[in-house]
């Protein structure tokens, strides 16, 4: 589990074929700092497993499906990556509850410059939707945001000067892709609310009318 609260922005060194899954190896301070073997790391969103590591970077398999479904097959030697350790017992929770399993990918449509913020105008697949609550929180490339505004299929959101600075985000141009993880609390309240159109749009409203 991680809380979409970005450490550090790492970088992509080397990335190696083994049949039906990958190795990449990236540059990290924060991250390795008591990293051990089979610790989680989300990268880009995406949570892996490390299986190496030094004290400058550290290595992770990507499987033939994790590629498929996320934007990690599109990863080359200097690619700047999102990086978030799992959580501790210890760790205070900001940001929201983010599990490492991104749901789909969508398509960066517009991006627009106000002064020190940044608005990005996000094609939302089909599928993911019915989970896009306004004012509601998402992960994009591990990153927690709050949804600005939804227009189907058209998800805005505004990206303050820290993180701009801290993520990969700041990076991002029209056309560019990213990962999407739609907020657990969505999925719970899909079950209670089966009995109506699964298509409905969520709204804060029918959250609150839900006991949410």
């Amino acid at each position: 589990m991680f809380t979409g609260l970005i450490e550090e922005i790492g970088k992509i060194i080397s990335i190696i074929r083994k049949g039906n899954y990958i190795t990449i190896k990236i540059q990290s301070r924060v991250c390795v700092e008591d990293l051990t073997k089979g610790d989680s790391i989300a990268v880009d969103g995406v949570c892996l497993t490390a299986v190496d590591y030094d004290r400058n970077s550290f290595s992770a398999d990507v499987t033939y499906e994790t590629l498929k479904n996320t934007t990690l097959s599109t990863l080359k030697p200097g690619d700047p990556v999102n990086l978030e350790r799992a959580i501790t017992s210890h760790k205070r929770l900001g940001g929201h509850f983010v599990q490492g399993h991104v749901e789909g990918v969508g398509r960066i449509i517009s991006k627009k410059v106000y002064g020190e913020t940044e608005e990005l105008s996000i094609q939302i697949p089909e599928h993911l939707k019915k989970y896009i609550v306004e004012k509601g929180s998402i992960a994009l490339n591990g990153v927690s945001l709050t949804v600005a505004e939804f227009h189907d299929p058209i998800l805005k959101i505004v990206l303050i000067p820290e993180t701009l600075k801290n993520t990969n985000l700041g990076h991002k141009k029209p056309g560019d892709f990213l990962n999407i993880e739609t907020d657990i609390l969505a999925k719970y309240v899909e079950k209670v609310y089966s009995g109506k159109k699964s298509t409905e749009i969520l709204t804060l409203q029918k959250l609150k009318e839900l006991g949410f």
